[in-house]
């Protein structure tokens, strides 16, 4: 079951590994401590979302507005940021690595306006020429790769005026 952090039923199902959750209403949801693989939460709502110390394998967050979110302390592997809204989205002590085939993950064209960054594991995590860091992040001395994007006209940016 999953519930918002107001304790209000969003899923009455029980999550599971594989799960399609894409273009959801999720907004403020309670994934803390959640353990899943192939999650998919591309095209969601998650403003304000917890991921708190969540452990999340192959997360889709393709085209999602995580405006507020905090993954503060999760390890994700193998996860897609593309043309995710990240804007304040608290990113401290978390862990975003490729996953065990090697494959990155990615903030391509993702907009991380204003996130916290404090502390958090990027090495090996891609992004493009039109990733939006927040003000002053250098993406080089952390560790995360400069990739050209194949097609990126399917790539478009999910972050609207923030409402």
């Amino acid at each position: 079951m999953l519930m918002n952090l107001n304790g209000e039923v969003l899923e009455a199902e029980p999550l599971r590994d594989g799960m399609d959750l894409s273009g959801r209403n999720l907004t403020r949801a309670n994934f803390r401590t959640t353990v899943l693989d192939g999650l998919d939460l591309s095209g969601a709502d998650l403003r304000e979302a917890d991921f708190y110390r969540s452990d999340l394998y192959w997360l889709n967050l393709f085209n999602s507005d995580c405006r507020g979110a905090s993954f503060f302390g999760a390890t994700l592997e193998g996860v897609n940021f593309k043309s995710a809204c990240l804007r304040r989205v608290d990113f401290s002590e978390a862990r975003i690595l490729p996953d065990r085939l090697g494959r990155a993950s990615s903030f391509a064209h993702a907009d991380l306006t204003g996130a916290t960054l404090a502390g958090a594991e990027l090495a090996g995590t891609e992004y493009d020429s039109k990733t939006i860091f927040p003000s002053g992040f250098e993406p080089g001395p952390h560790g995360l790769i400069l990739v050209e994007v194949k097609d990126d006209w399917l790539l478009v940016p999910v972050c609207k005026d923030d409402l």
